[in-house]
């Protein structure tokens, strides 16, 4: 009788300040999704906008020298928030000495516990997960620790394939110009995925449209301003919540990690200081933090509470259905698939992601 089953393959493992874990996948079910808990712990003084996803560079699923899944941190966060329509677990606190966690989900099915889509570790000669990672310099020294599960399906038939993220392009944004990614014409796609950073800046700014141009211009998906895009986009994507400990002054900026378009609000954490947030839809906060008497406060310890659905400051446009592989966009059909962005800022950290179905 087939069935689902949890196992832990590292469990909370202290690890180095920087370096790549390899772990290998040597089991004989297939996998209908995987999770990388990352934790750091703070230094003795508060730490601002560092979450453990933004030290997490790079995780990947490789079988040899073939990369099979390769994301960053943030994107992944990003990805499994979109793929499983539930914000991962997390505990992010900017206080000094406290730890912080997140929770990176690599999803392989179309769904949990999806029989047909899986990833198989018999299919490949070495599977192994890898993540890299490097503190920050706010974060105390001997303080990372890694943490792996799965989800095994077990007494199934073999899968006939799995979807898989991949990092096409990064690059650092400049003030105009179009840039142009070549996208990969070989197995499906569900999901496209941008990701468009900068601290200071509203993602919306930082690319200004984006377009999907496939054999010069004889098929086009789609061809926004990042502005309308937006509004597209909340009509696909479900509003997620989440939730962090901030410390902030009067008027000083807060970024929340829902991108363009999220909701805010914020409370007490104790005490009697008056906390407001002002959002105007942007990728950060401003804080309103006052006493009871109305006089301007600092260094205010607060909660932060975030909705929105542009995670980590990504864009998402999906191919129909992601639970009806006939909905998916056919690669193979064309020669050529670009992705034209158009620059509005410079010095954006800017990631070109799309997850296919790869057949086995």
């Amino acid at each position: 009788m087939p069935f689902q089953r949890e196992i832990v393959m590292v469990e909370n493992e202290a690890v180095a300040d920087s370096g790549t874990y390899i772990l290998d996948l040597d089991i004989t079910d297939p996998l209908t999704r995987l999770e990388v808990g990352f934790y750091v712990t703070n230094g003795a003084s508060v730490i601002k906008e560092t979450p453990p996803a933004s030290v997490v560079s790079k995780i990947e699923v490789v079988d040899g020298g073939m990369v099979l899944y390769s994301l960053t941190g943030q994107e992944a966060l990003a990805a499994g928030a979109y793929d499983l329509k539930v914000y991962p677990s997390r505990f992010l606190t900017e206080l000094a000495n406290n730890p912080q966690l997140d929770n990176m989900v690599i999803a392989f099915g179309r769904y949990m516990g999806d029989r047909e889509y899986a990833f198989d570790p018999r299919k490949f000669r070495n599977p192994q997960l890898r993540v890299t990672w490097a503190k920050a310099s706010g974060h105390l020294t001997g303080g990372c620790k890694l943490r792996v599960s799965g989800t095994l399906l077990e007494g199934i038939a073999a899968p006939t394939a799995c979807l898989l993220w991949k990092e096409i392009e990064s690059f650092t944004s400049t003030a105009s110009g179009e840039h142009v990614t070549e996208l990969p014409t070989d197995w499906p796609y569900d999901k496209l995925m941008v990701r468009a950073y900068i601290s200071t800046a509203n993602m919306i700014n930082i690319i200004t449209r984006l377009k999907l141009d496939c054999d010069s211009g004889k098929y086009v998906p789609f061809d926004f301003t990042t502005e309308y895009f937006m509004y597209r986009q909340r009509a696909y994507v479900n509003d997620l919540e989440t939730e962090m400990q901030c410390v902030r002054d009067d008027g000083e900026r807060c970024q929340h990690w829902m991108g363009n378009g999220a909701y805010v609000g914020g409370n007490n954490c104790g005490g009697s200081t008056i906390v407001g947030v002002v959002c105007s839809g942007m990728d950060a906060i401003n804080a309103v933090l006052k006493t009871d008497a109305g006089a301007a406060a600092s260094a205010v310890p607060f909660m932060m509470h975030p909705r929105g659905h542009a995670f980590e400051s990504t864009y998402m446009w999906p191919f129909g259905r992601s639970e009806v592989a006939d909905d998916w966009f056919s690669a193979s059909t064309f020669g050529s698939i670009k992705l034209r962005l158009t620059q509005g800022l410079a010095s954006g950290a800017v990631g070109v992601a799309v997850r296919q179905a790869r057949p086995y």
